[in-house]
């Protein structure tokens, strides 16, 4: 469960009339991930498939329900000990079961690097690319928004001691993913996170 505040509203009268209050967004979310690879001397390489599906318990966001099906592949070569580049591709198909949103076939490419800067105590990746979002006629949305361009992602990963679990993460860059009311959502989220104390925050 997620806490989240939200008012459903009908628009349909003057003035708009609150329908019902919704205090947890309840949902369910199913993932299967599969993985295989080979370590070369320097290189790597990886191919993967990943499985996700979202359903809501409440019956008025039923239009959101979607499954994904991606499919990626990865090369990477270590440029030195602690210094990684990479390449990823990824092709999904995201589908709309209750046939309202458009479904979307969904392309993308990023460059990357990773490693640890001054010591294991600090580690970093970066990546970006481009991304097609391909919605197809499926529901009948209006909306007909289709998105050719850029993506990124940033990660920064502090642990001060070695011998401990605790780390501090911070997150940032642009992104695209599904939404619930039209064909995608461009976002450009940042995070602090804890692993210890479990405490995020958004720009």
């Amino acid at each position: 469960t997620d806490p989240l505040d939200l008012v459903l509203k009908n628009f349909q009268v003057f003035p708009a009339q609150d329908i019902k209050d919704v205090d947890q967004l309840r949902r369910t979310e199913i993932h299967v991930d599969a993985e295989i690879g080979w370590i070369g001397n320097g290189w790597d390489i990886a191919l993967g498939y990943r499985h996700e599906k979202f359903e809501f318990d409440e019956k008025e966001f039923e239009q959101a329900n979607n499954t994904r099906n991606t499919v990626t592949g990865e090369f990477g070569l270590y440029i030195t000990g602690k210094t990684r580049a990479y390449i990823r591709g990824e092709y999904a198909e995201l589908e709309y079961p209750a046939g309202l949103l458009n479904d979307a076939d969904i392309v993308s490419g990023v460059l990357g690097l990773e490693g640890f800067i001054i010591s294991n105590k600090l580690r970093y990746d970066v990546n970006g690319g481009v991304m097609n979002w391909d919605s197809q006629p499926t529901g009948i949305s209006g909306d007909d928004n289709d998105y050719d361009g850029g993506i990124g992602w940033g990660t920064i990963v502090y642990r001060p001691l070695e011998e401990s679990a605790l780390t501090f993460q911070l997150d940032g860059g642009r992104k695209l993913d599904w939404s619930a009311i039209s064909n995608y959502r461009l976002e450009y989220p940042a995070g602090l996170l804890n692993d210890a104390d479990i405490v995020s925050g958004v720009l």
